[in-house]
């Protein structure tokens, strides 16, 4: 799913109704199928294992249970917002088009959701406690897994197969949703900007990935047990619900002059008040099944966003510059830190005297003996190159410190120019030879874009490609 997203998926009404209109008649011909044999008297006797009885044990009809039990059902609710959240692509008339859709929906699963229950009650079907095998799979095993056709149970695979195709589709509306509401909240600096970005297939690259790594992450942590996911997403729906609706009580009230807007408050304050009541016993009765994380994470989230936003607001007003925006008023002073005079440093220094002039430009070398200090004296005086050559010792044979010492004396003695550091850079052909080079640029680099007091130097990179 997350391969076919990145690569651009697109929603296709005529490819996606296969899974769903197989998924319909295999489903409601087994509640009939089921509701025929109860009516007749001819349900087949069902037999759970014994180890699934002993792992079931028995609790007093409690507080708790209730609560449990209807927290679960209400999870069963969930989907219906994905119709008004996606009204504007219905067809003319859009509002009329999805009432008639979220009504089809809600007496679709009234039926199957409620006859379900009802057979699974008759059959006294108990869920399987290793989550090997789903309760509607044994309820078609037991009502038509006899129904063979050249010794393959058709009927049984249709229900199977459409159920597992449907789900797909369902978890694949998280890939259309959080990445598009990840790229809104990025567009109001709540989110890193990267969320706001498509990729070349005109995704949200960003968002899919994060998505696809956060749920792998979960489904490895808890196994793909249903049983202990089931309790993550209930909390967080519902809260979601809670939350959506509360800004739109917030967002009529303030139109609340415009006549028609108190019905919609009143209606709207009743749905708000429902999924509160419901967020709270979930949280209640599935605290310890691991409603707690997702309670915990919802106030780091907002922190996360709102801190994100505050830096984003602290960017916007950054009003004193660090080198002059005009260009009159920009005097370069290169520094070239080498090693060598091989090709990739001849390059850097020639750039620095182009951009800085000879007199304003300086070859850096750190060396740490004497003997090498006259050779690359010597070496240098042979070369072209007009910039002074200033080797600074360090016996200790550290470059860093010693680099950064310089820089800082430097800009001491020319506080009106802005220190440039041009630094040469072998970027090879693999990523394998990467590892025969130590990297001195990348070191160099970090530390003067990281440096506490490094603000205001400019670092150049002169690459050489290797042939």
């Amino acid at each position: 799913m997350t391969l076919m997203n990145l690569r651009g998926l697109r929603e296709s009404g005529g490819l996606f109704a296969i899974p769903v209109y197989s998924y319909l008649v295999g489903i409601l011909a087994l509640v009939a199928v089921g509701l025929f044999r109860v009516a007749t008297g001819t349900m087949p006797e069902y037999n759970a294992p014994v180890e699934w009885l002993d792992a079931h044990a028995a609790e007093p009809l409690a507080l708790l249970l209730l609560l449990r039990a209807f927290a679960s059902g209400s999870v069963a609710l969930t989907g219906a917002e994905a119709v008004s959240n996606g009204t504007p692509s219905f067809q003319k008339p859009e509002v009329r088009n999805a009432q008639t859709t979220l009504v089809i929906m809600g007496a679709l699963f009234a039926i199957i959701f409620g006859g379900l229950s009802f057979l699974a009650s008759q059959l006294h079907i108990i869920p399987d406690p290793h989550e090997t095998e789903t309760v509607v799979s044994q309820l078609a095993r037991s009502l038509v897994g006899e129904w063979r056709l050249f010794d393959i149970p058709l009927f049984y695979y249709l229900v199977q197969f459409s159920t597992a195709f449907l789900l797909v589709i369902a978890g694949n509306t998280a890939f259309n949703a959080f990445p598009r509401l990840a790229s809104l909240l990025a567009i109001d600096q709540y989110l890193p900007r990267q969320f706001s970005f498509r990729g070349d297939r005109l995704g949200f690259t960003a968002g899919i990935l994060v998505l696809a790594i956060g749920g792998g992450l979960l489904v490895y942590a808890y196994q793909a047990s249903v049983t202990s996911l089931i309790p993550l997403y209930t909390v967080g729906v519902f809260v979601a619900f809670t939350l959506s609706q509360a800004g739109l009580i917030r967002r009529f009230w303030g139109m609340r002059q415009e006549s028609g807007v108190l019905p919609r408050i009143l209606i709207v304050g009743v749905g708000c008040a429902a999924t509160g009541v419901v967020s709270v016993i979930v949280a209640v009765s599935k605290f310890m099944l691991g409603a707690w994380m997702v309670l915990l994470a919802f106030p780091l989230l907002v922190l996360m966003m709102w801190a994100i936003h505050r830096h984003y607001e602290r960017m916007s007003h950054q009003t004193v510059p660090e080198t002059p925006i005009d260009a009159n008023q920009i005097r370069v002073r290169a520094v070239v830190p080498v090693a060598n005079l091989d090709l990739p440093a001849r390059q850097a220094i020639a750039y620095a005297e182009a951009i800085a002039g000879a007199e304003n430009a300086v070859t850096l070398h750190i060396a740490d003996e004497s003997r090498e200090e006259s050779a690359f004296r010597a070496e240098y005086r042979a070369t072209e190159y007009d910039a002074p050559l200033v080797i600074i010792d360090s016996p200790y044979r550290s470059l860093i410190g010693p680099l950064l010492a310089y820089i800082r004396a430097l800009r001491e003695t020319h506080p009106d120019d802005t220190v440039t550091v041009v630094l040469p850079e072998y970027v090879p052909n693999h990523w394998w030879e990467r590892l025969l080079h130590n990297q001195t640029a990348w070191r160099i680099r970090a530390a003067l874009l990281f440096g506490t007091d490094m603000s205001g130097v400019v670092v150049i990179t002169i690459p050489y490609h290797a042939r």
